[in-house]
């Protein structure tokens, strides 16, 4: 099947299914209305957009679309990867995890919980307080008044999961620039040597560079060497920078 030039939407319900649109507005279109794990690709190839399902119980569907699309679209009606050699290449760094989102209802619930919790008290007591064993997660106004009228912000997943082709690290260092802003990225140590000019030339202009593992997927099953090596991995390479 000939895709060259189509925007393609890939959807995965176990298997890997594709349908090609000549037009942005009906490939967008096809990609929202679709319930289950999904990809939205220009007629390049890039990962415009993605989503995992509620019913993708291992959040597998996205990789599982990528592979595909890289290994080529012969099989257009489905393709079927192996599960074993996605969760692989995942911990690897090679394919992105996506994790599933949360349900509409939950996703308004919580809103209004923070709404109406996140008071300064509560914030201070859940993070300063007994129950978080001294762990600091903010700086209060009133105890470090240089602090008042500003934000931290960090910027998750740095350089990117998708490859450089959907990286927009040099929009964001622009933005950052234009508005005279600095912020912490959260980078992960496997992206760091396809990046590093980029990320050089974000130290250069005042931003820092933090520790996220190797890459980005849950550590707590690790075991203590394990964890340990990707912490200490991801920190040798930044150090490098």
């Amino acid at each position: 099947v000939k895709t060259k030039g189509l925007w393609l939407v890939g959807s995965f319900s176990g298997d890997v299914r594709w349908n090609a649109f000549e037009n942005e507005e009906e490939a967008k279109i096809s990609y929202e209305e679709a319930w289950w794990s999904k990809v939205l690709l220009d007629p390049a190839g890039v990962a415009v957009k993605c989503s995992t399902s509620q019913f993708d119980a291992r959040s597998l569907g996205v990789a599982a679309i990528l592979a595909c699309h890289q290994g080529g679209l012969q099989n257009w009606g489905r393709c079927t990867p192996d599960e074993t050699n996605l969760v692989q290449a995942i911990s690897r760094g090679e394919r992105p995890f996506v994790p599933r989102e949360r349900p509409m209802v939950v996703r308004a619930v919580l809103r209004l919980l923070v709404r109406w919790l996140f008071s300064r008290r509560a914030v201070a007591f859940f993070g300063s307080g007994p129950s978080s064993l001294r762990s600091l997660c903010f700086f209060d106004a009133w105890t470090y008044p240089g602090v008042r009228g500003y934000v931290a912000l960090s910027i998750d997943d740095a350089p990117g999961r998708f490859g450089r082709p959907s990286s927009m690290l040099s929009e964001v260092r622009c933005l950052l620039k234009e508005h005279g802003a600095k912020a912490t990225f959260m980078v992960m140590g496997h992206f760091v040597d396809d990046y590093e000019p980029e990320l050089v030339e974000l130290l250069q202009d005042g931003h820092e560079l933090a520790n996220h593992g190797m890459v980005d997927r849950a550590y707590h099953e690790d075991s203590k060497e394990d964890f340990s090596k990707a912490v200490e991995g991801c920190s040798k390479k930044l150090l490098q920078l």
